[in-house]
């Protein structure tokens, strides 16, 4: 059974990035590592004071803002952002249009955020503690993000008052329904929250081909931006998919069910029966598991127990393997 954390095989560049750029990349880290700074640093500061001058005109986040203001803050995202995914060597390749306001879509790399607002969606749902990140706040604020777990108030009850009319002038959102980070070809139950609007939504695909690994599955936070930073060269695409509209006498579960089996349905997409609190257990989060999760992988451990049996058979503690692969009878 497919776990939702651990990949399929082991991540493999292709020889060109292995044999060609990554080495290449390396002799001139020295000089291109501080320039990505540079241009990073650079871009999320002209991206924060365009925020905090849009923000100081239009300060009521219980409103949409103004079209001139949105129009504006569109713009000034898509370049800086732009900028930031340049820094980083990544091309951003878009496929396909918007088309629905509540967009549902792939999670399964910390840079998805960037990628999201580079292709055009500057509202999601988001941690209430990146308002505490001084930089990031005024952004959050003025392109109308929701924060989970905050005074807004429940999120769910605000999502149905923004978005229960089709013509709503609020922001398309960005959603990852889920609610957790999985691999990038496998699909856990969705959430209901997203659906509950009753309204059409459309589904969004994101596919890494990095020279490093982006995905932030197991790998810690630190891992993933030594990542980023010594990637020598990438591609991400993000692709707007099939919109989907609630049925007659559908329920948002059923909607929400729904969905996620024509999502499953993609070419490489897997379902995983197993939720979020699953996947929250296997990292070492407070977390109970399911009971159908410990009976089917409960002699792993969390992925800190995985890796020690793991190293002791010499295998990718990234990858999903059999107990008899590590444990001998």
């Amino acid at each position: 059974m497919r776990h939702p954390r651990l990949r399929r095989s082991s991540f493999k560049p292709s020889p060109i990035y292995r044999n060609l750029l990554n080495p290449l990349f390396l002799i001139f880290s020295p000089i291109i590592i501080p320039i990505r700074f540079f241009i990073i640093i650079v871009s999320l500061v002209l991206n924060f004071m365009t925020d905090s001058i849009l923000y100081r005109l239009d300060c009521d986040i219980s409103k949409p803002l103004s079209k001139f203001s949105m129009k504006y803050l569109k713009i000034t995202k898509l370049i800086t952002y732009k900028l930031v995914c340049m820094a980083c060597s990544i091309h951003v390749v878009v496929k396909g249009k918007q088309q629905a306001k509540i967009i549902i879509g792939n999670h399964s790399s910390m840079f998805d955020i960037p990628v999201l607002i580079a292709s055009g969606i500057m509202c999601t749902i988001s941690k209430s503690g990146v308002t505490k990140v001084n930089l990031l706040k005024p952004g959050i604020l003025v392109s109308r993000t929701l924060l989970a777990r905050t005074c807004q108030g429940n999120v769910i009850d605000t999502l149905k008052e923004r978005y229960s009319q089709q013509d709503s002038l609020w922001p398309t959102i960005g959603i990852f329904a889920a609610g957790t980070t999985v691999e990038n070809d496998c699909i856990i139950p969705f959430r209901t929250g997203a659906f509950q609007p009753m309204q059409p939504v459309q589904l969004l695909n994101i596919t890494y081909n990095t020279g490093k690994d982006f995905t932030y599955t197991v790998q810690n936070a630190k891992q993933v931006i030594k990542n980023i930073l010594l990637n020598p060269f990438g591609t991400v695409t993000v692709e707007y998919l099939t919109v989907i509209k609630p049925e007659q006498g559908e329920t948002p579960i059923d909607f929400a069910t729904r969905t996620q089996f024509i999502m499953a349905s993609l070419p490489g997409k897997e379902i995983s029966p197993f939720g979020y609190k699953d996947c929250l257990y296997f990292v070492g989060k407070n977390f109970v598991p399911s009971q159908a999760y410990q009976d089917e992988f409960g002699w792993m451990g969390t992925h800190d127990d995985y890796m020690l049996l793991c190293k002791k058979v010499n295998k990718d503690p990234f990858v999903q393997w059999d107990k008899a692969d590590l444990i001998a009878d």
